[in-house]
């Protein structure tokens, strides 16, 4: 059999490759991860695969990041490259942990095997006991691994609920993945991971995003460095499903001290650099992390 495994946890590739080796020998699989992170940006996908890595290249490159930080473009659009290479395959399996990452990804993934004609009545999922969360695929050793091949089973994915959460996220509105949020119950975990994605803005989270919340908890009065600040703020969101990595932190939280009229912190030296970049709470910000009790436990 001839199989094709997609996960978000680029950083997963290689244990998955070894572990369906070593169990399945005879499988002929593709394992492809992901740069790109979905849940950061807009997700335009209504005008095709072309138009949305475009606009998806044109954001990575407006951010603030330092260009070491940036996906280059053949990197944006490397799943749906090598996807491509090779005859269609006969299976295709996400792996994945359930994540808000995870979740997007799937949900721009099955979007593209869609348009380039796959049958998504192949497609199935694999994923990792919620129990396990917040521990990414990217995290296993090798027995890890075969022991999550071995004992998972790969369940057939609810096209149509994807559809319905593509065509939510696609408009690029919290309040329209809130009203698909609403229709569905929370059991499932796609329905779970656009809730906690909901997580991130002010208007559904009783006025501060979990992003906002995460920088205030993690920084200080003192002038510290940014490493040390985006350092505590992954700490506080340990234990969510939605992993964001220190990448979009650093980003955030040069965008807030930017602010020109009372800003929530204060940066020292150059912007673009998460190591050489310092960090401290002004006086509005050390007010309001006191009003939503935020720290680090």
């Amino acid at each position: 059999m001839s199989m094709i495994v997609l996960t978000h946890c680029i950083g997963a590739v290689g244990m998955i490759d070894k572990s369906i080796k070593k169990l399945k020998p005879t499988m002929k699989a593709q394992v492809i991860g992901s740069y790109d992170d979905y849940s950061q940006g807009e997700l335009d996908l209504t005008d095709g695969v072309d138009a949305f890595f475009r606009k998806r290249v044109e954001w990575w490159q407006a951010t603030e990041l330092h260009t070491s930080f940036k996906l280059k473009p053949d990197r944006v659009r490397e799943v749906h490259s090598k996807i491509l290479e090779k005859p269609k395959p006969e299976r295709i399996e996400f792996w994945s942990s359930n994540t808000v990452q995870d979740e997007m990804f799937l949900i721009v993934a099955l979007w593209m095997l869609y348009l380039e004609g796959f049958d998504l009545d192949q497609c199935f999922i694999r994923r990792r006991d919620a129990d396990l969360l917040p521990h990414t695929l990217n995290l296993l050793h090798l027995p890890e691994m075969l022991k999550f091949f071995s004992e998972s089973t790969a369940s057939i994915i609810d096209i149509d609920l994807y559809s319905q959460a593509r065509e939510a996220v696609s408009k690029g509105s919290f309040d329209e993945i809130s009203g698909f949020v609403e229709k569905h119950t929370n059991d499932r975990p796609l329905i779970r991971a656009l809730q906690t994605f909901l997580l991130r803005s002010p208007e559904h989270n009783e006025g501060l995003g979990v992003i906002e919340r995460a920088l205030l908890a993690g920084a200080t009065r003192e002038l510290k460095s940014s490493a040390y600040t985006i350092g505590n703020a992954m700490g506080f969101l340990l234990g969510s499903i939605d992993l964001i990595n220190e990448t979009f932190l650093f980003n955030r939280l040069v965008e807030l001290s930017k602010v020109t009229s009372d800003p929530l912190f204060t940066l020292r030296g150059d912007t673009r650099k998460i190591r050489t970049c310092k960090v401290q709470l002004t006086q509005k910000g050390e007010a309001l992390r006191e009003r939503y009790s935020l720290s680090i436990s």
